[in-house]
């Protein structure tokens, strides 16, 4: 098989990223000349990647696009001479990979001799047409996507073909890309030639013979599979401490709320209380109830007052942490993870110790 490869590149300092490279030392296995057109400027760094796997690198102005890029190559070589391969592969450095061999794809769609031109992936077009400007149909369709197209020699040989790429008009802008070349090719075409049609589906077939490939290797699973274990041993832990951490500071701030609550109702008792001293007999569900209303919290607390309104400590406990406020020295412990000890809200009044 004598295949050529038409790569482009466009950076705007000419700088080559290390996954160009990678995709090429792929690519370039299964070429059997590549050319690079670069549109604007090629740093020595960029010319220096590029000559690992070709001597034929054209730079030029960077007009008309990635269209005007191929056009070059393609008027570079002349249609005589393009007719001596049996393929010519288009491609450009907006894709990353590959993840497997491109020599797969290759040997699957060697299977299918009858199409002229195939691709690597699909767009399933649109209803309407979401660009403006020039364009040939009031819908967007079906297109194999141009960062990776194939044309096979009995296609190169096409008239129709080559006055397509002969009259190209200078592309001005993106929309121009999409509407002269991207999205109408494979329908153009397709129509012309009912065989063309064909490549539309060519990614399924990739697909199939992909899956009908054997599986992972015991070895390679258990490569994973140790790699995964050690990834989770790394994670886990961390991810643990800061849920920990985030239900602390829930508890802390829920048990605020019940502070705050707390305080708000022995102020109102002791405004109503004879004698300046809340009556101790003044043990009642209500209180409790009016602190969990205020207070919006969904855990259980135990609430013990002073006489004299102030408050002695504040038990707080909610999806397994509990905390104490400490009323006499303004403080809150740290919260601890505990089983449940308080099974109802209560709110208790106390005699101050004569300590106090």
């Amino acid at each position: 098989m004598k295949r050529l490869g038409i790569f482009f590149f466009f950076e705007k300092n000419g700088y080559v990223d290390d996954f160009i490279p990678y995709y090429l030392r792929d690519l370039n296995k299964n070429l059997s000349e590549l050319v690079v057109v670069c549109n604007g400027t090629l740093s020595e760094q960029g010319r220096a990647a590029f000559s690992e796997f070709t001597d034929h690198i054209i730079v030029r102005e960077n007009k008309g696009l990635d269209v005007w890029a191929y056009k070059t190559a393609l008027e570079a070589y002349g249609w005589q001479r393009l007719a001596e391969f049996d393929e010519v592969v288009m491609t450009n450095s907006t894709l990353m990979g590959p993840v497997r061999p491109l020599q797969e794809m290759f040997d699957a769609m060697a299977q299918r001799p009858e199409l002229d031109f195939w691709g690597l992936s699909m767009h399933h077009g649109a209803q309407s047409n979401p660009f403006k400007g020039r364009h040939l149909y009031s819908y967007l369709p079906p297109h194999i996507q141009s960062h990776f197209i194939v044309y096979r020699k009995k296609f190169l040989q096409s008239p129709e073909l080559q006055e397509y790429w002969d009259n190209m008009p200078m592309i001005e802008g993106y929309t121009d890309s999409v509407q002269c070349y991207e999205a109408v090719f494979t329908k153009i075409f397709g129509d012309k030639h009912s065989n063309k049609i064909g490549g539309i589906y060519m990614l399924n077939k990739i697909r199939k013979n992909l899956k009908d490939k054997a599986g992972f290797t015991l070895v390679e699973l258990i490569v994973v599979l140790v790699i995964l274990a050690i990834l989770a041993a790394m994670l886990v832990p961390a991810l643990t401490g800061y849920i920990d951490k985030a239900n602390q500071e829930k508890i802390v701030a829920e048990c605020r709320q019940v502070v705050m609550a707390a305080q708000t109702e022995a102020s109102t008792l002791y405004g109503k209380a004879d004698g300046g001293k809340i009556d101790t007999a003044d043990n009642n569900t209500g209180a409790a109830s009016s602190v969990a209303a205020l207070s919006e919290t969904k855990g259980n607390f135990t609430v013990t007052i002073f006489v004299d309104g102030t408050i002695n400590t504040v038990v707080y406990e909610h999806s397994g942490w509990q905390i104490t406020y400490d009323g006499t020295k303004g403080t809150y412990t740290d919260p601890t993870k505990t089983a449940s000890t308080i099974k109802s809200n209560t709110f208790k009044v106390e005699t101050k110790p004569t300590s106090e």
